[in-house]
């Protein structure tokens, strides 16, 4: 991805993610109200590399985390992410599923995905 491509993108792989939950899905910020069970929350944190050309960036890999709070042990949604991110069109070069804990705060299932978008 270059950066003229970049906020399209980011749209695009937002627009699918939040098609597996409407109304649960956000980005950077946690739900008002605090209402976490089922909610996921995604957000793209660094560049990871990039190809230069003609004194700029011709391709971008960006990293981003996906974070699913649930009081279900075995939800479902987490088969719906992983399926998402395993048959993304727009641009997955690499996903894991990278940590599954119980917060006590909260009394919910705390599941968290890394993935590259390119």
């Amino acid at each position: 991805m270059n950066y003229l491509q970049y906020n399209d993108r980011l749209r695009r792989f937002g627009s699918g993610l939040a098609s597996l939950a409407p109304g649960k899905v956000f980005h950077y910020t946690r739900p008002a109200g605090g209402k976490m069970d089922g909610a996921i929350v995604w957000a793209e944190d660094a560049e990871e590399q990039s190809a230069g050309a003609d004194n700029g960036v011709a391709e971008m890999q960006m990293h981003g985390v996906i974070d699913y709070w649930t009081s279900k042990e075995y939800d479902d949604m987490i088969t719906a992410i992983l399926g998402y991110l395993a048959c993304y069109s727009g641009g997955i070069v690499e996903y894991s599923y990278t940590s599954v804990m119980y917060e006590d705060e909260l009394k919910l299932i705390h599941h968290s995905f890394d993935f590259r978008l390119s």
